[in-house]
Order: structure tokens, then C-alpha cells, then sequence
């Protein structure tokens, strides 16, 4: 009898065992397939050809977003012929005229800057990283979870350049 219950036991065992694995195994693969992430959000630090470097995070709806994807990290993509570029310039004013009058505590908002916005390129990407920093907004056809050097569909991209000195 004991023999018995050991055996029966054991096979309890196994299969509880199975099934926590098979669990596992499709469980994550079924969670990769369903992280679905078109947006990724951050600062350029270069250009390589038609490959664009950021740092950023990856931006999804919320509570879609793994929290490993969350934290900042750098990511490379593709642009093509297909894709389209629209950038803001943004003309930050130098302290000078910030403090000059005396009436302000160094403070501003973006909206009440100069601001330049139109049709933007790959081209203007490069020139402008040598005038300030850029971030951009940039959004893929389908998901980018787990791709390398995806083609993006669109780029916004924000540049902040500098007042020339008073």
C-alpha cells in the first residue's frame, strides 16, 4: 500500500511539475506577443547614415508598457523614404535677457517663446545636433518590442537652440 501511494504521489508530483513548466513556456511567449509598442520617446544622440541612435524610453498606452521597457535606455532605428519628419524649433533666451530687467526670477514657459514649426529631414536632423539639443517623438508602423533598427512612419522633433548673446 505504501508502494502505491508513493507512485500515485509521484505521478501527482510530475504532473504538477508539467504543468508549472509547460505554464512558463507559454505563458512568456504569449506575453511577448502581446506587447504591442509603436512610440518611442527621447533625446537623438546621433546619426549614422539612415540609422538614428536615441536615449529614451519606450512609450505605450498605460499600464501596457513592461516596466523593464519603462527606464531609460537607447534605442536605433531606421528612417526611409516613406517616412516623415516634422520638427519645432524652439529659441531659449539667454540669461542676460532673463534677468536684465530685474522683474523676472529666471523662469519661463515654452509656449511663450519664439518657436519656428514646419516640414523637417533627415538632413536637418544632422545639422541641428551641432546647435542644441533635439528630443523626438517617434512612431513605428507596427509593434517594436524585441526589433532592431525598425523603419519608423513619422518623427516630431524638437530642437532647442540657444539666443545668440545681447
Amino acid at each position: 500500500m505504501n508502494r502505491k501511494l508513493l507512485q500515485n504521489l509521484s505521478i501527482i508530483v510530475l504532473l504538477i511539475v508539467a504543468g508549472f513548466l509547460t505554464f512558463l513556456i507559454l505563458g512568456k511567449s504569449k506575453s511577448d506577443t502581446t506587447i504591442d509598442i509603436r512610440k518611442f520617446s527621447g533625446g537623438i544622440e546621433s546619426v549614422d547614415g539612415d540609422i538614428i541612435t536615441m536615449q529614451g524610453i519606450y512609450d505605450g498606452p498605460i499600464g501596457t508598457t513592461p516596466e523593464n521597457l519603462s527606464i531609460n535606455q537607447s534605442f536605433s532605428f531606421k528612417v526611409d523614404l516613406e517616412t516623415s519628419f516634422d520638427r519645432l524649433e524652439i529659441i531659449l533666451p539667454t540669461w542676460e535677457s532673463l534677468t536684465g530687467t530685474g522683474s523676472t526670477s529666471g523662469t519661463f514657459y515654452f509656449r511663450d517663446l519664439p518657436q519656428t514649426e514646419g516640414e523637417g529631414s533627415l538632413e536637418d536632423i544632422k545639422e541641428s545636433l551641432s546647435k542644441g539639443s533635439i528630443s523626438a517623438e517617434v512612431d513605428f508602423p507596427s509593434s517594436i518590442y524585441n526589433t532592431k533598427n525598425p523603419v519608423a512612419s513619422s518623427i516630431f522633433y524638437t530642437i532647442l537652440v540657444q539666443s545668440p548673446p545681447l
